[in-house]
Parts: structure tokens; C-alpha cells; sequence
């Protein structure tokens, strides 16, 4: 008997930068991949893939593993200080990348791709996640965002928007804290791939 091919869910986490030693989105991807039923109760062949904050890393990468892993979705996670909520963004852009990466380098001329447009927005419905996740939260845990903070988070959000727009999502999670451990992120983040795998598939 042939075997159904599960649906492939990439997802990605960043490692060290600044302050953030022990990065929130690497150590909730991290939670992710270690529960047990996720590819069974979902029925997918879950990828995690931790990404050093380099822009260079990212511009040659990004296309790389989209085209290794051809994934169904993709889902980068990352942190972002200011969060109050995890944050679904709505758009990656492509100039004002001003502030250097942990290599201490800039993209060329501040921007992802040359010729690429000001911004991508994504075509998944992120009202209707957000909604989703919230009550299967049972609190207002989650919320859109359009901007993704012109760092490394909007530039990996670009690159993979501009190889498909349709099958892409960042998130935004907060520093870990008691609110929002890397157990409980990891919980939300299961419940958004459950609501984009209903969009795409």
C-alpha cells in the first residue's frame, strides 16, 4: 500500500543577537519540534531550522531551502522585544536595512533584492488566523501587524514572500517571560500552522 505524502511545514527560528542570548522564537521552534503527536495530530512532516541573523545567510539560504525542502508552508519566527502579543505580519519590505547584522554587515544599497518592489504582502488570510488562534487560546494572545522592523525578521519575511507570497508567514514572539514561555508560544505556533494548513492545502 502506498503511503499519503504528508504536507512539508517549514518552520524557522533565529539564533543569538544583541541582547537576546538565548533567542525566544529558536527556543519556542525548538518546543514545537519536540511535541511528540505534532506531525500525527496535523498529518505533516514538520522541518525546523534555526538561522543565524546574517543578511548575507539569509539571501542565499532562504532560496536554498525553499528549493531543497519545497516546502507547503513556511513560517519564520522571531522575537521582537516590543511584543506584547505574537505578532502574524502582514508584509515584508525590501529597503532601510540600515542597522548591521551579527557579522557586523549590510546588505548592498540597504535593500534585499535590487530590483524587487517597496513590499510583499502576504496572501495568506491573517485575520482569519489571528481569529483562529484566539480562540482556540481562549484570550487575546495574538495580533496583525504591519510592519516586521526593517532587521533581519522583514528581510528573511521579503525573501521568502518574494519566492511565494501564498505559502509564507513571519510571526513575531515576545521575549520569554512567565506570560509567554517557550512552552506556551510553541502551543500558539501549532495552532497557527493548523489554520494556514486549512488556507493553503
Amino acid at each position: 500500500m502506498e503511503q499519503s505524502i504528508k504536507p512539508v511545514v517549514l518552520v524557522t527560528g533565529f539564533g543569538p543577537f544583541r541582547e537576546h542570548k538565548i533567542n525566544a522564537s529558536w527556543e519556542a521552534v525548538k518546543y514545537l519540534s519536540n511535541l511528540k503527536d505534532i506531525e500525527t495530530d496535523l498529518g505533516i512532516k514538520l522541518i525546523t531550522k534555526e538561522i543565524p541573523v546574517e543578511y548575507n545567510y539569509v539571501l542565499e539560504q532562504i532560496p536554498e531551502l525553499w528549493h531543497e525542502i519545497c516546502p507547503d508552508i513556511t513560517i519564520h519566527i522571531g522575537v521582537s522585544s516590543s511584543a506584547q502579543k505574537v505578532n502574524i505580519e502582514r508584509c515584508g519590505g525590501n529597503y532601510g536595512y540600515s542597522s548591521v547584522d551579527v557579522a557586523g554587515c549590510l546588505p548592498a544599497n540597504n535593500v534585499c533584492l535590487i530590483d524587487g518592489c517597496e513590499v510583499i504582502n502576504t496572501g495568506i488570510d491573517i485575520d482569519a488566523i489571528v481569529s483562529a488562534v484566539n480562540c482556540n487560546a481562549n484570550s487575546e494572545v495574538c495580533c496583525a501587524s504591519g510592519h516586521a522592523g526593517r532587521y533581519l525578521c522583514d528581510f528573511t519575511y521579503y525573501r521568502s514572500l518574494s519566492i511565494d507570497r501564498d505559502r509564507c508567514l513571519f510571526v513575531h514572539v515576545p521575549p520569554m517571560s512567565e506570560e509567554f514561555p517557550s512552552s506556551y508560544v510553541g502551543f500558539l505556533l501549532r495552532s497557527i500552522i493548523m489554520e494556514m494548513l486549512k488556507q493553503v492545502l
